[in-house]
């Protein structure tokens, strides 16, 4: 664990999916359980939590009243009201993950903090995330290595300027769901050619496994990998050129930007 989360106190506020995969790469880091207090409405969903190790309480203003860093994992819709839950005290370091709820929003609701935003995303959960971050104007830079801290624990770790932040997490944030949703169709169309069901999910599942591999050498280009295993006239040539034809490319591409608007509307909600 990086010496400089040493001693620290985490809340994570609304402890879900996203919450959970940050603490447990957290806890897989050396951070001491003991020093992260998770909130959750439902008993059943603090009883778990409860199992690793963490403190676990309902009540959102006990958690974070003794934290030096709460990490707001609540929905952005109707984050105000659940703002007003909070205990804040001047100098406390607020980490959201919220989409789409700016740095200024929180530090006029929470003033005195210092505030930063981020993007994790679900390979988190396997030590794989990607996570943006970018500071909001209370943050001096003794805030930086704590962010980092907190995020790297499980995953890649990027500092961005906010104003890209919606569109990172229709890249990032929301990407996972894209690559899974090829591997859905890929393994429909398999099924439909007559390849066993559970044969294809083994195919599709370890050519996207080893296709990110190659994604992620250093240097590697999307463009030139797709293209060396393109063979003019071939197999797959003809396949990408039904998909081109379909305006898939264009498709996508207006699908993300509804995507990036959507999470500039959340906020307001």
């Amino acid at each position: 664990m990086a010496h400089v989360l040493s001693g620290l106190k985490l809340a994570v506020i609304g402890c879900g999916a996203m919450g959970q995969a940050l603490v447990r790469g957290l806890l897989g880091s050396g951070f001491n359980a003991t020093d992260i207090t998770c909130t959750r409405r439902d008993p059943a969903r603090l009883a778990s939590l409860a199992g690793l190790g963490v403190r676990v309480t309902p009540d959102n203003g006990a958690a974070s009243a003794d934290a030096d860093v709460v990490l707001l994992c609540i929905k952005p819709q109707g984050w105000r009201e659940a703002v007003l839950t909070l205990r804040p005290r001047p100098g406390q370091i607020v980490l959201s993950v919220m989409a789409g709820v700016r740095t200024q929003a929180l530090e006029e609701a929470l003033p005195g903090t210092r505030v930063a935003r981020c993007m994790p995303n679900t390979p988190a959960l396997v030590g794989a995330g990607m996570h943006a971050y970018s500071l909001g104007a209370s943050a001096d830079p003794t805030v930086v290595p704590i962010v980092e801290g907190i995020l790297g624990a499980s995953g890649t770790v990027a500092a961005v300027v906010e104003g890209i932040m919606d569109a990172v997490t229709v890249t990032s944030g929301s990407g996972p769901a894209y690559l899974f949703y090829l591997a859905e169709l890929m393994i429909e169309g398999s099924v439909a050619l007559g390849v066993d069901p559970n044969l294809a999910r083994r195919l599709v599942r370890e050519t996207l496994k080893g296709a990110a591999e190659l994604l992620a050498q250093p240097g590697a280009d999307p463009v030139a990998l797709r293209q060396a295993v393109t063979s003019p006239g071939g197999v797959t040539a003809k396949v990408m050129s039904g998909l081109e034809a379909s305006g898939v490319r264009e498709t996508f591409v207006r699908a993300m930007d509804a995507g990036k608007r959507r999470a500039a509307e959340l906020a307001q909600t």
